[in-house]
């Protein structure tokens, strides 16, 4: 008797509110809007689609069911993401150590300023979870026709999850810009969407 295939739906909600603050903070954003995660998060599935189906497609191509990390890079040069290849060995970011000290309070923005210090030193790692950030990318790779079962190899996810994250820190930097233009130090989703027209990603 089959087992029945597990299909995966909403992973995307695996991406925490903490992971996406933390490359806000990574390109420069002092804060976000409330309702500005799910924009990101949608944002976010979109870049992954046309990047899992194309590396899918040079598998495909050499009679593969696992992902490589060639794949992926050829992937990634198609839309002129050449900066990214050869980074398969990126590790988790280290996070802030917080110091509890209740007598002296700090004032409106200087813990986000001292994160932002933080998170910018930090080149060549991971903000996203890789358990959830995997989870996003079985759930969009289901859905190709010619691999029904298609398997990722550890380096190929790495390289995917270090592009997405890249992608979208030099987006917060785009819409960040575009805040301060407006005076406003939050970040609005009417600022990613200016930013990403400026872009030319949509029409």
């Amino acid at each position: 008797m089959k087992k029945s295939k597990k299909i995966l739906r909403d992973s995307i909600l695996g991406i925490t509110k903490p992971a996406i603050q933390r490359l806000a903070r990574v390109g420069g954003v002092k804060a976000l809007s409330g309702i500005i995660y799910e924009d990101i998060r949608g944002i976010m599935k979109i870049f992954l689609e046309k990047q899992v189906y194309n590396s899918l497609v040079y598998t495909d191509y050499c009679k593969r069911k696992t992902v490589s990390v060639k794949d992926v890079e050829n992937a990634l040069s198609r839309h002129g993401n050449h900066e990214v290849v050869g980074k398969a060995t990126a590790k988790a970011c280290k996070s802030p150590n917080r110091k509890t000290n209740k007598k002296n309070k700090n004032r409106p923005g200087t813990v986000a300023l001292r994160n932002i210090r933080f998170y910018q030193k930090q080149s060549n790692c991971l903000h996203i979870p890789a358990a959830a950030f995997k989870r996003v990318v079985k759930e969009i790779a289901q859905y190709y026709k010619n691999i029904t079962d298609a398997r990722f190899s550890k380096e190929a996810l790495t390289l995917l999850q270090y592009s997405t994250e890249r992608y979208l820190s030099r987006l917060f930097e785009d819409a960040n810009l575009q805040a301060i233009h407006a005076g406003r130090t939050t970040l609005q989703n009417k600022d990613i969407g200016m930013a990403r027209r400026i872009r030319g990603e949509y029409r």
